[in-house]
């Protein structure tokens, strides 16, 4: 599981998301791992128990089941400096998830002190490993100049990756970059492209944007 969040980027409308899925491997399988997570949040002693066994003994699955408990609260005190160290294990033997989960906690400044370069670091790992939610939120910093410096290059890059994962924030964000021309030459084409995918799932923001471009814009 991963955790799930909204910041706002007031000018361009872009909203960071990202939420804690269980998802993992090792020699636990992940459908073990979240059986005994389920069973342990509802106090199953035993269960608990067999994921703090398998942790102690390098097991990623565990190491990334027992973060989600403690960063929950679930089985445990709620614990942010627990689940940190816990998700640090998993992604240090490249559990993609983990990694993600580690670099919104330094996003979000929750068991460790805020700290967006290593939100970057974090969520680039898992990035290169095609989790569209650090693609995304990789986009987001890069927009806002957190942790790296501003450049909307990179987070056209970002964007472009988590789209075409079907991401549709992602979607979306690339439409107000080729809108307003930052990062790409300006495009209504395109923005018109990437808003008619978001429209298409529902989204009432993209399909106002479509509007307004049919409206103000000749586009071709």
């Amino acid at each position: 599981m991963r955790i799930n969040r909204l910041v706002l980027i007031i000018a361009l409308g872009f909203v960071a998301t990202s939420q804690l899925f269980p998802i993992c491997a090792s020699a636990m399988s992940g459908n073990d791992g979240d059986a005994l997570r389920v069973q342990a949040g509802k106090g199953g002693a035993s269960a608990l128990q067999q994921l703090q066994k398998a942790a102690l003994i390098g097991d990623s699955v565990a190491e990334f089941e027992l973060g989600l408990l403690y960063y929950n609260g679930q089985g445990v005190p709620q614990d942010y400096a627990q689940a940190i160290q816990w998700f640090r294990k998993a992604a240090d033997q490249g559990d993609a998830d983990a990694q993600y989960n580690l670099g919104l906690l330094y996003d979000t400044g929750h068991g460790v002190p805020q700290d967006y370069a290593q939100a970057v670091q974090w969520f680039r790992k898992a990035a290169d490993q095609e989790v569209a939610d650090a693609q995304y939120n990789l986009g987001v910093l890069y927009t806002k100049g957190y942790g790296v410096p501003q450049d909307y290059v990179q987070a056209i890059q970002w964007f472009r990756k988590a789209a075409d994962q079907g991401f549709a924030a992602a979607q979306y964000n690339l439409g107000s970059l080729y809108y307003k021309g930052q990062g790409v030459p300006q495009d209504y084409a395109q923005a018109v492209q990437w808003y008619t995918k978001v429209s298409d799932q529902g989204d009432a923001d993209a399909q106002n944007k479509l509007g307004s471009l049919y409206y103000n814009v000749s586009v071709r």
